[in-house]
């Protein structure tokens, strides 16, 4: 039964590429990995800035009365 490369996360598949010779097309799932990462903390880094943001117009909209 032949294993679905595409199936395995990009990590992975690139391990196997790489453990049956396959480089090229080990390269091309290391990229998919590095994309995949990158993805993943441009999210985070969106979401936090959100956060930020919501906190700074709820500072602004609701001032704690301590700054005098």
């Amino acid at each position: 039964m032949p294993l679905d490369l595409m199936r395995l996360p990009a990590a992975e598949a690139e391990a196997l590429a790489y453990a049956e010779g396959f480089t090229n097309t080990a390269h091309l799932f290391a990229r998919i990995a590095d994309l995949q990462k990158a993805l993943g903390e441009a999210v985070n880094e969106i979401e936090q800035l959100k956060t930020d943001l919501y906190a700074a117009r709820y500072e602004r909209a609701y001032p704690r009365g301590d700054e005098c």
